[in-house]
């Protein structure tokens, strides 16, 4: 698709797009908010001729706006026709799927956040019928399928000065049907304590309540520079701001609401209503509502009793603002990316071939578990034979969860067969019971493929890891990972195994009584395995999750089970057999340090000069994403993001081999396609460990309460919960009232049939 490229060399930050959820595909596309991809991510998201396409408005993309019309562009012609036609034809204009409108342009000044323009009444319902795409905001368009262009195209956009702009934006205030509503007012300030002298006076009235009630609004306005324009027959007033020229409208008032539309009419904001108080305590007081209401007192507004205005709550007379989200029990910082992009699970060459021969095969075909089992035997088979110039290993670690009966088994067999056939069988391991295990499997073989199904049982002998053998064996699979590039020492041999033994009296009788405690150079781990995605979940802790353990992990969801076929024989292609073989000649005939003594020699793996700039700048962010959790203490996020850029070159080095055995080069789409991969997996994991993981095993049946709460719709009758939480009366009612105190769940009672039932309630819900 040339598009794309079209508008990356235009200026615009271009993405590709998920054409049912109207958002960007990509993991995250925060950053992009910042700074435009570059040409190798532009290339390595858009293979497709189908693949919808969106561009990020603002600043990043040379201050873009984009109005859009709704309800199937019912007041596009109206808004047309306002329009000089010089200006008309300048703009890039698009047809939507739904029969509404795009209208693009860049500005010469920094343009505001999303605004809506134009609402009325549809159906019943408020509508929104005209409204902006701002800095923060994005827009789904041509080539995107349904998306058509009309006049001008985005690789061709105009500059508009400040005055064309407010005439686009004048046009469409001006259709304008209704203005904001503003929230009911509070009478807090009237409440006085127990005890009070005046608590059992009668209300009184507050100066800002008086003010809006006969005070000469429409004096204030014009005394501070603002216009009035005209009054539509429903009695909706026209204004326009200080210093505007012609007739554009700025703001309408109506029936005591003032709702601002332009963003140049500071001290207002636009998009929003405010009271003729508080219009007031802006303009005259710089928004100090307690100074206002002391200054209306003293002009003989508001009763005599209502004088005091100190410790009053003035949200009554505020402009409409959101309500404060209730209080969780924790807070979530970070949001579920959603499913994992299918075409984040294709990489060109052996990996797709690989997992081509596994769903071909299988009965019950799963493409997840399939790149999975591609990715962590491409990494054995790479194993102390290639290390890129950046001096890393491609060992990975490596989860797929996946639910009962979705396919986890098969895609071992294909890795086993394939070992086989090649002569890499020897490598292969399904259980280790303890550290020392581990140190004696890889002295005698130091390249492993561990695969295991019900991973999370080992994860769960970890966290409650008070015996010695489960603590070396967390210490020994966090030095193994990061000791690729140099080497382990091992505990001393004399309780080993015999044939550990007999090396060591070998290395006694040699002279080497010092490397009676040998060393292990280079020593490489895969680990490949799989389980429950809330056993998995569930199975960790805090400590687990800040220590590393689980941050050198590369998890994926597998999602629901695929349709069933019916089974065939493996058989693997020669290609693939013939790739195992050229890999395996990547370092010649040299073993090396099966005595501990040599290293192994193996083949450098260099980066395109574009690639290495690449890295170098994914490094920089993922920094900043650190040091921005570091500042929070948060020491989870902290973990992930530390690894982060070294997840990426090893998925970059086994990118490029899987696309090229014979002479594999790290590329700027490599790259490209394994820091999206990284980032997605981060934020995915992050999610589901602050959703799953707890502090304690009391933290632990809370969240777990929480949580058949969201999956119940936000609410559960208390025996239905009691029984599923499989607790006692007495904890059970603890956990429950712990959420309820906390604020993060109410509890509530209902009549029914002359019983009382009681239920619990997600806050908010």
């Amino acid at each position: 698709m040339k598009e794309p490229r079209q508008y990356l060399a235009s200026g615009l930050s271009v993405l590709p797009a998920d054409r049912t959820r109207k958002c960007p595909s990509v993991a995250s596309w925060k950053e992009f908010q910042g700074r435009r991809p570059t040409e190798a991510e532009v290339d390595s998201w858009f293979r497709a001729s189908d693949d919808a396409v969106c561009v990020v408005c603002g600043k990043v993309s040379g201050n873009l706006e984009c109005i859009d019309f709704d309800n199937h562009g019912e007041l596009f012609p109206k808004w047309a026709e306002a329009l000089p036609q010089e200006l008309y034809d300048r703009l890039v204009i698009e047809r939507t799927p739904s029969g509404g409108f795009h209208v693009s342009y860049r500005c010469e000044e920094p343009v505001s956040g999303n605004l809506k323009l134009a609402v009325g009444m549809r159906d019943g319902k408020r509508t929104t019928l005209i409204e902006t795409r701002g800095e923060g905001g994005l827009i789904l368009c041509a080539p995107s399928q349904g998306y058509v262009l009309c006049q001008n195209d985005y690789g061709h956009l105009p500059e508009l000065a400040e005055k064309e702009r407010e005439t686009l934006l004048d046009a469409a205030w001006k259709l304008n049907e209704i203005a904001e509503e503003e929230e009911p007012q509070t009478q807090t300030e009237t409440q006085q304590p127990v005890g009070h002298p005046i608590a059992s006076a009668a209300p009184a009235t507050r100066p800002g309540d008086d003010f809006n009630a006969r005070g000469d609004f429409r004096a204030l306005l014009q005394r501070h520079g603002w216009k009035p324009l005209r009054t539509t027959q429903d009695g909706n007033e026209h204004w326009q701001r200080p210093g505007k020229k012609g007739d554009g409208t700025s703001a309408t008032l109506k029936d005591g609401s003032f709702y601002v539309f332009s963003s140049n009419a500071s001290p207002f904001e636009p998009d929003k209503s405010y009271s003729p108080f508080m219009a007031y305590a802006l303009l005259e007081h710089n928004g100090d509502c307690a100074e206002a209401a002391s200054a209306l007192s003293r002009e003989g507004f508001g009763s005599a009793i209502a004088q005091d205005t100190s410790g009053i709550d003035w949200n009554g007379l505020l402009s409409k603002t959101p309500p404060a989200p209730p209080p969780q029990a924790r807070e979530p910082e970070t949001k579920d990316p959603g499913e994992l992009p299918e075409r984040l699970l294709r990489v060109p060459g052996f990996i797709d071939e690989y997992v081509d021969c596994a769903m071909a095969s299988a009965p019950r075909p799963n493409r997840v578990i399939s790149f999975c089992s591609a990715l962590a035997f491409l990494s054995y088979a790479a194993g102390r034979k290639i290390v890129s110039d950046r001096n890393t290993l491609p060992n990975i670690y490596l989860i797929a969860l996946a639910n009962s009966g979705v396919g986890k088994d098969h895609p071992r067999k294909v890795a086993m067969t394939l070992a086989v056939e090649t002569g890499l069988a020897g490598g292969l391991a399904e259980d280790f019971k303890s550290g020392s295990g581990l140190e004696d499997a890889l002295f005698l073989r130091p390249s492993i493929l561990f695969q295991r199904d019900e991973i999370d049982t080992l994860f769960k002998i970890l966290k409650m890891a008070k015996e010695e053998n489960a603590e070396t064996l967390m210490g020994r699979l966090l030095n193994i990972y990061g000791s690729s590039n140099g080497s382990i020492k091992l505990r001393n041999l004399s309780m080993a195994r015999p044939e550990l033994l007999r090396m060591k009296k070998d290395m006694q009788a040699n002279g080497r009584e010092e490397d009676a405690a040998p060393l292990v150079l280079n020593p490489y781990l895969t680990v490949f395995g799989t389980a429950v995605p809330q056993f998995f979940f569930e199975a960790l802790d805090r400590r687990m999750l800040a220590n590393g353990m689980v941050a050198r992990c590369l998890i994926l969801d597998a999602g629901r089970r695929g349709p069933r076929q019916r089974s065939a024989f493996i058989t693997i292609p020669e290609s693939l057999k013939e790739a195992v073989r050229t890999i395996r000649d990547y370092r010649g005939n040299d073993t090396g340090n099966l005595c501990g003594v040599t290293r192994p020699s193996m083949r450098l793996l260099t980066a395109t000069d574009g690639a290495n700039r690449m890295l170098d700048e994914i490094d920089e962010r993922h920094d900043a994403l650190y040091n921005e959790c570091a500042e929070r203490r948060d020491l989870v996020p902290m973990a992930f993001w530390a690894r982060a850029t070294e997840k990426v070159i090893k998925l970059a080095m086994l990118y490029a081999i899987s696309s090229n055995v014979k002479d594999p080069v790290i590329t700027e789409e490599g790259v490209a396609w394994a820091e999206e991969f990284v980032r997605f997996l981060t934020e995915q994991a992050l999610f589901m460990a602050q959703r799953y993981s707890y502090e304690n095993p009391f933290d632990e049946k809370c969240q777990k309460a929480v949580r058949y709460l969201t999956e119940a719709g936000g609410e559960y009758d208390h025996g239905a919960l009691l029984k599923r939480m499989h607790e006692s009366k007495e904890t059970f009612q603890q956990i429950m009232d712990t959420l309820v105190e906390s604020g993060s769940v109410v509890a509530e009672w209902h009549p029914t049939g002359g019983r009382t039932r009681k239920t619990y309630r997600l806050a908010g819900n």
